[in-house]
């Protein structure tokens, strides 16, 4: 009878192993808390149905001889459908890349094509040529670019008190830009 027991919880966690993605997860709750406290207010990474965090970062003001021009922090998320492998760094590529662009890289970046992009902010964030919709009880500005190759690209703003997110969205077949939107609304008003 043991043995049978003993069996099946192997054979259960070979399956689970087996059934794993063996992809890093994205620690939400570390990476919330460095964001919040480099913006200096709390924030909301939202969880969008479909789709994985490939990459997150915090961008620092410029820094002009030596002293930082501004406290404007932005905290960055990018999502995939389909995060891929992780472009692996060496420190010294990592710190290249930080220091050159003040930046600090927290999560990423992995190899999937970004679909979204999430920008929050400590300062309001006033888009040109944008309409007001009020989505979800919140007024959110919405406008749109077009390239040159034919896409498209979705932009949503959401002003808060103390802290502005900026969702940038490449519309598909499978996504709905207004229905992510609410579904980040929904979220941040929590």
């Amino acid at each position: 009878m043991y043995k049978k027991i003993l069996a099946f919880i192997v054979l259960t966690f070979l399956v689970l192993v087996g059934c794993a993605d063996g992809q890093e997860k994205f620690p939400t709750a570390s990476i919330t808390k460095e964001m919040e406290e480099a913006l200096g207010t709390d924030i909301v990474i939202p969880n969008l149905d479909g789709y994985q965090i490939n990459y997150a970062e915090i961008q620092n003001p410029p820094v002009f001889e030596g002293k930082p021009l501004g406290d404007r922090q932005v905290a960055t998320i990018t999502y995939t459908k389909n995060r891929g492998k992780l472009v692996k760094l060496t420190d010294k590529q990592k710190e290249a890349i930080e220091n050159a662009n003040e930046r600090k890289i927290l999560f990423g970046e992995f190899k999937g094509e970004r679909l979204v992009t999430l920008e929050v902010s400590n300062y309001e964030v006033l888009q040109a040529d944008s309409e007001t919709k009020k989505i979800e009880g919140i007024p959110v500005d919405y406008s749109f670019k077009e390239s040159e190759d034919g896409g498209r690209f979705e932009f949503f703003a959401i002003n808060l008190e103390g802290v502005s997110y900026v969702l940038t969205v490449t519309p598909s077949d499978d996504n709905d830009p207004l229905e992510l939107v609410k579904s980040v609304v929904r979220q941040i008003k929590q």
